[in-house]
């Protein structure tokens, strides 16, 4: 099983990086929480997800996407890329690399306190 690359938007730290993952344990790890789909580029196919019980947290920060600007996130989110079959992934699947980069997904993010 390969490393893979997401990208975090981290609501605590107010930031956006790169990061390694092997697994859907490491994604939920990331995020705090399930994993819940949230948006995804339809011109490249990568898939941001947050915390599906995040707002239920009573979370002190979060973000709005400006692909989703009537909804607050609340908590941290990843962003995967495309998925493709992988017969020597445990699920026959994995994902690509982001094509989306930290600057760009950066300019995207308008981070909030819920305090």
């Amino acid at each position: 099983m390969a490393e893979k690359q997401a990208l975090l938007i981290n609501s605590t730290n107010k930031t956006v990086s790169v990061v390694k993952y092997n697994d859907s344990e490491d994604l939920r790890n990331l995020v705090g929480g399930s994993i819940e789909f949230a948006y995804t580029w339809r011109d490249t196919g990568d898939v941001m997800y947050v915390d599906g019980e995040g707002l239920h947290k009573q979370p002190k920060f979060g973000f709005l996407f400006t692909g989703r600007p009537d909804q607050y996130l609340a908590g941290n989110a990843v962003v995967v890329g495309r998925e493709r079959e992988d017969k020597s992934e445990p699920n026959g699947f994995t994902t690509n690399p982001p094509t989306i980069n930290v600057r760009s997904l950066r300019s995207e993010v308008i981070f909030v306190d819920f305090n």
